[in-house]
């Protein structure tokens, strides 16, 4: 295998498991479920494992030092469960304990493992998949592609390896991480730095597919910058620190399950919290290279993500394996991440906050006048 190894936001996860301030001590991760009926097990596993052989970050040990290391024998990443012969009360404890268990776990990355499968067979023919990954091994975009290329290869029946290059930018040597100064008080995470191992929650949203239709063609390639700017409105506050990873399109005939984001801050108060000044800005800092991740108390308040990149979940994964009924995530020294995601059935949202911060009611607030200004700008 060639030189290879992580970059730097990479490594910063990494060093967020072990800490024991400022929202530290968890991995960067998120969990999915999707519930569907009627699976072929046999072909699903075939396309599982075609899909993890296939990507380098998915079937490597990952080492603390950066260094990662092909592994060809491979851990058993995917685990079937037959509960169709439980009563349903037993049915349910089972499937929450997976829940409660796999949705905040910290793989063991040095082992290999970085993604999961618990597919439970339940009664009349449905099913459950329990799905999660450690983001140090792909960004959103990545697990974007996993997903939609296990639905293809389902559908297909196609288990052909293909042949990627590595995403070379892994490679560069990166300046140091500069410390950014936060002017203005936030309205939640006073105890913040003193929080770690926490467990995390969400407010979610989905606008209809009718609904989303609208506000892309209200807005078209503005849509990024319009959610951007309506979310600093409703915050009622001067001034908004965000912290936007911007997931990048991979290149032509790269390996996408990578870390393809460009990361940077943004500062959003009256005098450009316009579309076109939002915009404006995010070109600008696209086109620098800078690496500012952190305040400097260490921690993100804010972060807004919204994958651009096609559709989180393509009709073959959706109408042949299964619908997404539930996620979370969490990322080390985050206190609110801020999640859109474009569905064939409309935009979704979420708030994503940890459960012991103080001031989710006013999380909730302003994750509800979010959606009451979405919708005024469809209404218009």
């Amino acid at each position: 295998m060639e030189n290879f190894s992580l970059s730097d936001l990479q490594k910063s996860y990494l060093v967020g498991r072990k800490l024991k301030n400022n929202l530290g001590g968890v991995p960067c991760h998120a969990y999915f479920e999707f519930e569907g009926e009627k699976l072929d097990l046999e072909r699903f596993k075939k396309a599982w494992a075609a899909v993890r052989k296939n990507h380098l970050m998915i079937h490597s040990c990952l080492l603390e030092d950066g260094e990662i290391r092909e592994d060809k024998v491979m851990d058993k990443s995917l685990f079937v469960f037959n509960l169709s012969k439980l009563e349903d009360i037993k049915i349910e404890e089972v499937l929450m304990d997976c829940r409660e268990n796999i949705s905040h776990r910290a793989m063991d990355l040095k082992r290999g493992q970085s993604i999961g499968c618990e597919l439970f067979l339940l009664k009349n023919e449905k099913i459950r998949i329990c799905f999660d990954v450690d983001l140090v091994c792909t960004d959103v975009n990545g697990i974007q592609e996993i997903l939609n290329e296990l639905g293809y290869r389902y559908v297909n029946k196609d288990f052909r390896l293909r042949t990627y290059k590595l995403n070379k930018q892994n490679d560069e040597t990166l300046p140091s991480q500069n410390l950014i100064k936060q002017d203005t008080k936030i309205p939640y995470g006073d105890n913040a730095t003193s929080l770690y191992s926490c467990k995390y929650s969400s407010f979610d949203y989905k606008f209809n597919k009718e609904e989303y239709e609208s506000l892309k063609k209200i807005f078209g390639r503005d849509l990024f910058a319009t959610m951007l700017s309506t979310l600093w409105q409703a915050s009622n506050r001067e001034e908004l620190l965000v912290n936007v990873p911007y997931f990048m399109q991979c290149k032509e005939g790269y390996d996408y399950v990578a870390d393809n984001t460009k990361i940077f801050w943004m500062r959003i108060d009256k005098d450009c919290a316009s579309a076109k000044s939002i915009e404006e800005t995010v070109k600008k800092r696209l086109s620098e290279d800078r690496k500012d991740y952190k305040l400097e108390n260490g921690l993100v308040p804010l972060v807004f993500s919204y994958n651009q990149n096609g559709i989180f979940l393509n009709e073959e994964f959706v109408n042949n394996i299964g619908k997404l009924t539930y996620m979370i995530s969490q990322t080390p020294n985050v206190c609110l991440d801020v999640q859109l995601f474009n569905m064939l059935d409309g935009l979704l949202i979420s708030f994503v906050y940890p459960k012991e911060i103080n001031g989710i009611d006013n999380i909730k607030t302003w994750f509800e006048n979010y959606i009451k200004r979405i919708q005024e700008l469809i209404e218009k």
